[in-house]
């Protein structure tokens, strides 16, 4: 949960403009949203609407747009975790619960695609058993993985993954980062570079 926080609070400090947040699962938790924010001022740049039940989430998620156009909110990126919680449950009949997920992700992203700002979805089923995780899944672009490391949580996607992990003596960095750095560097000499497989690192003198 505190990672998804931070991603948003990185957002706003990055790039400006409000959030827009439908909240499943207690995602947006005010202490710890205050505990991880630089400043009380930049949550109020951070709107939350909660959603208790799938019809409460879908009814919230269709009249999204309606609510911006009456506000003076100037969204640049929509949050909604854990999109498929409410309705992967025993509350509703899968003939009633997908459409209704798919009903609200298409008004989520409609909402994101007219005030041109980024959308944020996670899921909490697996795709690949959870046709409500499916149904988020497939309506996003692009999918950027999270997985907890000794460094710290690791991100990857399709173009970007984690290159460099602050530590308490300074930063630890990764392989990948010193191939774009010396990609770049080549880049910017014109040599040109063969792209090799090493046969080992060296730690300490020792191969």
């Amino acid at each position: 949960m505190q990672i998804l926080q931070a991603l948003v609070l990185d957002h706003v400090l990055t790039t400006g403009g409000d959030v827009l947040w439908l909240d499943a699962a207690n995602h947006a938790n005010a202490a710890s949203l205050t505990r991880l924010s630089p400043s009380r001022r930049l949550l109020n740049r951070i709107h939350v609407a909660r959603a208790f039940t799938p019809y409460q989430h879908a009814e919230l998620a269709t009249t999204l747009q309606a609510t911006v156009a009456e506000s003076d909110i100037d969204p640049s990126l929509v949050v909604c975790p854990g999109l498929d919680a409410l309705y992967d449950t025993d509350e509703v009949a899968d003939a009633v619960g997908k459409p209704l997920l798919s009903r609200a992700v298409a008004a989520l992203k409609r909402v994101a695609r007219e005030s041109d700002a980024s959308l944020l979805a996670t899921h909490l089923g697996r795709p690949e058993t959870s046709p409500y995780a499916e149904i988020v899944a497939r309506a996003v672009p692009s999918t950027l993985y999270c997985e907890q490391t000794r460094f710290g949580p690791r991100f990857r996607g399709p173009d970007f993954e984690t290159l460099v992990y602050p530590d308490a003596t300074g930063m630890q960095t990764t392989l990948a980062f010193w191939r774009d750095v010396l990609a770049h560097r080549a880049t910017a000499s014109d040599m040109a570079v063969e792209p090799a497989t090493p046969s080992g690192v060296m730690i300490d003198g020792t191969q």
